[in-house]
C-alpha cells in the first residue's frame, strides 16, 4: 500500500500515513446496513443515541424538531467521509469536549445525545477487519 500524505489544520505538520481505509465511513455503514446514503446520518444517530433514556425522549422530539439534534447530525455528516482511524478517533474526542462543556438541558443534563462510544463501537465493528 502506497503511504500518503494528510494535512489536517489541527495539525501543524503533515503526517504520513498508511492505513487509511478503503471506503470511508458513511460508504462502509452503508453497505453493511443496507442503508441509502441519504439516510445514514439518521440511522446512525438511531443507533449510537444513548440508551435506554435518551432513545425514548428522543423517540418524541426527533419527528417534532430535528434542529434539536442538529450537533448530532452535524457531527455524524463530518464522521461520514472520514477513511483515516486517527482523524475518525480526534473527531470523536472534539465531539466529546463539546458535551463536557453543553449547559443545555437536553443534551447536557438529561444526555439525550449520540454516545461518543457508541460511534467508536459502531466504527470497530465495521472496520474490524483490518480496515476496508
Amino acid at each position: 500500500m502506497a503511504v500518503e500524505s494528510l494535512f489536517c489544520p489541527e495539525m501543524a505538520k503533515v503526517v504520513e500515513h498508511g492505513n487509511a481505509w478503503h471506503m470511508n465511513f458513511r460508504d462502509r455503514f452503508c453497505e453493511q446496513f443496507k442503508c441509502d446514503a441519504s439516510r445514514f446520518e439518521e440511522a446512525v444517530f438511531w443507533r449510537c443515541l444513548n440508551r435506554p433514556h435518551a432513545w425514548l425522549f428522543a423517540r418524541f422530539l426527533f419527528p417534532k424538531d430535528k434542529l434539536i439534534f442538529k450537533e448530532d447530525l452535524d457531527f455524524i455528516h463530518e464522521l461520514g467521509g472520514i477513511r483515516d482511524p486517527l482523524i475518525f478517533k480526534n473527531e470523536v474526542n472534539r465531539y466529546h469536549g463539546r458535551n463536557v462543556r453543553e449547559k443545555g438541558w437536553i443534551r447536557g443534563t438529561f444526555g439525550i445525545r449520540v454516545s461518543g462510544k457508541r460511534v467508536m463501537k459502531l466504527k470497530n465493528r465495521l472496520f474490524r477487519n483490518g480496515g476496508w
